[in-house]
């Protein structure tokens, strides 16, 4: 229910290279961020699909209100959500951090094998 409410916005992201220290990443500061793109947003459905939105103000007004689309499951006894991209057979999955009234916290990992090439924490809010 927490995450299926209301959409969730990004509001900051970080990344860890291989094991080591979590740095903000480009998106950190919004400084970088077209304002296009701050009101983007991403919807959980109790159905179990979700999608990347547009948000209100487009970039260019022929881009598409839904970005991406898929379904979505949590694994895990809810600590982790797979997502499934539509069209793609590569199913994501992505370690929740925290999730409550106000905050999502996913954490993505890209490896090798057994090796941990990079991290990637977003943080979300309503």
């Amino acid at each position: 229910q927490l995450l299926t409410q209301r959409n969730w916005k990004i509001v900051a992201t970080e990344k860890q290279n291989g094991l080591g220290n979590w740095s903000p990443s480009y998106l950190a500061s919004f400084s970088f961020v077209a304002a296009c793109e701050k009101d983007n947003c991403y919807v959980f459905r109790t159905n179990g699909n979700y999608e990347q939105n547009e948000g209100a103000a487009k970039c260019s007004s022929t881009d598409p209100q839904v970005m991406k689309n898929g379904t979505w499951r949590f694994q895990d006894n809810e600590t982790k959500i797979s997502l499934l991209i539509a069209g793609s057979t590569w199913d994501t999955k992505v370690f929740v951090e925290q999730l409550d009234e106000n905050k999502l916290k996913l954490t993505f990992t890209y490896s090798s094998g057994d090796f941990v090439l990079s991290r990637e924490r977003i943080t979300y809010r309503h």
